[in-house]
């Protein structure tokens, strides 16, 4: 099994994936080792704020074989699938949960 986590049979999956040569060369260590996560977690955001502009549903999955997926989808090895992005037509647009909000500090940590 490539991905536990992907529950149903959506008809589209985006892979968002990451050149760790190129973030290494730009940025070093950090660069490969956060920045090229922190990356790609922006870019799933927008792909999925995006997705809902349009109506249509989405699920980031995090539980899959890396090494499964670049043979797949026949990635070089230094091209490394961060989060895999179920998309489709949601049955029911759930109500958000309420969300405490306020401010956790202001000019200082108390």
């Amino acid at each position: 099994m490539v991905s536990p986590g992907l529950l149903g049979n959506p008809p589209a999956l985006i892979v968002v994936c990451q050149d760790m040569e190129k973030a290494y060369s730009k940025g070093d260590r950090l660069g490969r080792d956060f920045l090229s996560i922190m990356d790609s977690a922006m870019a799933a955001q927008n792909i999925m704020l995006l997705a809902f502009s349009l109506n249509l549903g989405t699920c980031p999955i995090a539980s899959f074989h890396p090494g499964a997926l670049q043979k797949i989808l026949h990635l070089p090895e230094h091209v490394v699938p961060h989060l895999i992005i179920s998309v489709g037509y949601p049955q029911s647009i759930p109500q958000a949960p309420p969300r405490e909000t306020g401010v956790v500090w202001f000019n200082g940590y108390s």
